[in-house]
């Protein structure tokens, strides 16, 4: 245990302290530390111990407990250090922890807190890839025991990393808001290796089901849709919704101004007023309804079937879009560009850009 303790020179008295006599108080902890440090833990006599604690006016166990579990801390670390407790090790400690007063609930505390911290450390490394063979098992069931962990510690220990693992995992899977084929397998295969399930509930399957259909929006084979509508040669429709049609509009609006006044006394209390008033106009473009009905999206067009008339847009005349949570804002070239208002933008979004990305 060479250089596990490191002395530390004593403090010096300060003027009250030198005039009463009085050991400076943080003393007493610098004093056990170079015992620590100048002799094995087996050699201290628990008579060595007291006759520091009988320099000082208190109770040094209560003042410094934490300072005290540092101690056996320190030294349970270094013992740790090959994940295992030797014989050996288990009487310098107990040694220890009799000299030092700590009681046997204390030291389980400080014994189970970094026992567990190595175990889960390990178990952490071991899941890393997202696997766990029987190697690594095998390996994690020694270590437990070497650390003389309670079965029931290193399955807390287990589950909660495994899980963790999992569902870090499917967080930054479902980051860009796409799941693969390829995803899915090795969540699979994680979720079978480590034998554990995500926890999902109905709402996070939903989430899972939607990203699936994004992604193979974006890259998967798209399957025509049977519409009522006639479509050109070598025309499929890939996504239908009810929509509400809006353009842009200018709006005339007369603003009415007042001009100079004046108030002149008739009688007492009667008084009339004279005033000037003008107006003028003021213009400005807002969104109005125009029509609403079904829209359509081919390969080739963006249709709009309406209750007064129909739309089409082709998709080499689109210039860019607009998405918001209810509506898509449609840029093209020529004519008034429409605002289309429906729920499932996202997917449409999504269908639009691949639309656009293969003319």
């Amino acid at each position: 245990m060479k250089n596990l303790y490191q002395y530390v020179p004593p403090a010096l008295p300060n003027f009250f302290e030198r005039l009463f006599n009085i050991w400076p108080g943080k003393n007493v902890v610098i004093e056990i530390n170079n015992l620590l440090a100048t002799r094995p833990v087996t050699e201290i006599p628990i008579e060595d111990i007291n006759q520091i604690y009988a320099r000082y006016k208190f109770n040094v166990y209560r003042t410094y407990t934490r300072n005290l579990y540092e101690f056996y801390a320190v030294y349970l670390n270094h013992c740790l250090q090959d994940n295992s407790l030797a014989d050996s090790e288990l009487k310098d400690l107990k040694h220890l922890q009799v000299i030092l007063n700590l009681s046997n609930h204390d030291t389980s505390i400080i014994q189970s807190r970094l026992t567990a911290f190595i175990y889960k450390r390990h178990f952490t490394e071991a899941v890393s890839d997202g696997r766990l063979d029987e190697e690594e098992k095998a390996f994690l069931d020694k270590l437990h025991k070497s650390l003389q962990m309670s079965p029931e510690t290193a399955s807390r220990i287990s589950e909660e990393v495994r899980g963790k693992f999992v569902n870090d995992y499917v967080k930054e899977m479902l980051s860009d808001r796409r799941l693969s084929p390829e995803e899915d397998r090795e969540l699979r295969e994680i979720a079978e290796s480590l034998m554990i399930e995500p926890k999902m509930n109905e709402a996070t399957q939903g989430t899972l089901n939607r990203y699936r259909l994004f992604w193979t929006l974006e890259n998967g084979e798209l399957t025509p849709r049977d519409v009522n509508i006639n479509l050109q040669r070598n025309e499929y429709c890939y996504f239908s919704t009810h929509t509400e049609w809006h353009e842009q509009r200018t709006v005339t609006q007369r603003v009415y101004t007042g001009g100079t006044s004046a108030r002149i006394k008739i009688a007492k209390g009667v008084y009339y007023r004279v005033s000037s008033a003008s107006s003028q106009r003021v213009t400005s473009e807002e969104w109005k309804p125009i029509d609403s009905g079904t829209l359509y999206v081919t390969n080739k067009r963006i249709l709009f079937i309406g209750s007064k008339k129909n739309n089409q847009i082709r998709l080499d005349k689109v210039l860019s879009f607009t998405p918001y949570s209810n509506a898509v804002q449609i840029d093209k070239d020529t004519g008034r560009s429409p605002l289309l208002y429906f729920s499932d933008t996202e997917v449409f979004c999504i269908l639009l850009a691949r639309m656009l990305r293969e003319l």
